[in-house]
């Protein structure tokens, strides 16, 4: 019903004790690890997994991810076998655990309990660059004792169980903050931080953003991400080709500290809005402290960019003030059934909320932005 190991393979292990029992821990090439063991079929009748199945674009994601990176790193497959020989070679007197080999036989019965796509995607990416069979992943090895895989499945199940059940993921803010491989990520942290002040007790644009996605300040990470595609009129995957030349890197994070200082001195009130209590009530009563707001004022700015480019004139941010006094209030009849809806934000009204700014300023529309 489950997979057979094809071929012998010996480890590096550690022996040790954890809650379930004795488990190994080893390190194998990806190479071993494919010519080890397949997933389990996927025809099996749904009460017969011991785990989900592996998605298409899983598989995908995971290869694209070793094809296109050099700086990769994985969490432990966890492999169940039925029966191992483990030869000692070292025992740590105070820990109990022991450092030797661990001997896989050919046709065991064996599942991956945890890495399925891994190991998918691990293989796919080999067959298009075949070097890559010499990386290396941890692998985790519980040997159940029994004769078959299905003798197991409470112990394997409730292993896969735990793993997965109470995960948190991390924000999308938090990963944008994380990941500096990506161009646009890099992009979008690097710019953040150069606008914290070496004063502790002054305010810039960098107090206003959560990098854990949290209600403590007026907008997250994500939110400002957005903002910055509308402003440069680039998509994430047009800011990772572009911004691969430094010198275009540099000079499009100059422009948006520009404009998001502008932003603050146009609206000063965003200085207040700093904690939940304070972004809470400021929700009650303003738009400004909401996402929506703040993707409309990044199509603002591209049509202040266009305006320079469309008269050949220097940009010019200050014509933000102009719409400093524009009543931003959740009551405004103006912003009633296009931006607000019985007191609540209606969604994907950002480009609305950006024409009716974009009229008020009187400025030019960039063609190549759909609004």
């Amino acid at each position: 019903m489950f997979s057979l190991t094809k071929n012998p393979l010996s480890l590096f292990a550690i022996k040790g004790t954890e809650g379930i029992g004795i488990t190994f821990l080893a390190k194998c090439t990806f190479g071993d690890l494919v010519n080890l063991v397949d997933i389990a079929p996927i025809d099996l009748a749904p009460e017969d997994k011991l785990q989900r199945d592996p998605t298409p674009a899983r598989i995908k994601g995971i290869s694209n991810y070793l094809i296109s990176r050099k700086n990769t790193i994985f969490p432990e497959i966890i492999l169940g076998i039925t029966k191992a020989n483990f030869e000692s070679m070292a025992v740590d007197t105070k820990t109990g655990m022991e450092i030797g080999h661990i001997h896989l036989d050919a046709d065991t019965p064996a599942i991956l309990v945890d890495g399925q796509g891994r190991r998918l995607g691990i293989e796919s990416a080999i067959n298009t660059f075949p070097h890559l069979a010499s990386n290396c992943i941890d692998l985790k090895i519980i040997v159940t004792e029994t004769t078959s895989i299905t003798e197991a499945k409470g112990l394997l199940r409730q292993v896969f169980s735990d793993l997965h059940k109470k995960i948190v993921k991390p924000s999308g803010s938090t990963n944008l903050y994380f990941d500096r491989a990506v161009n646009s990520s890099n992009f979008l942290a690097s710019t953040l931080e150069s606008l914290k002040s070496k004063n502790s007790e002054a305010i810039t644009f960098f107090n206003l953003i959560s990098i854990e996605g949290k209600n403590t300040h007026p907008y997250t990470l994500a939110q400002l991400s957005k903002f910055v595609q509308c402003f440069t009129g680039m998509s994430l995957s047009e800011q990772n080709k572009t911004f691969n030349d430094d010198a275009v890197f540099e000079f499009n994070q100059r422009i948006v500290r520009l404009y998001l200082n502008q932003i603050l001195q146009t609206f000063p009130e965003l200085t207040t809005l700093i904690g939940k209590k304070e972004v809470t009530q400021g929700r009650e009563l303003s738009i400004i402290p909401t996402a929506i707001w703040l993707e409309a004022l990044g199509y603002v700015g591209r049509s202040i960019l266009y305006k320079s480019i469309l008269y050949k004139k220097p940009v010019d941010f200050s014509v933000l003030n102009h719409i400093s006094n524009f009543n931003f209030s959740r009551a405004n009849p103006v912003l009633s059934g296009v931006v607000i809806h019985d007191n609540k934000i209606i969604k994907s009204s950002a480009k609305k909320l950006a024409m009716i700014l974009i009229d008020h300023l009187g400025l030019p529309l960039d063609p190549k932005v759909k609004i």
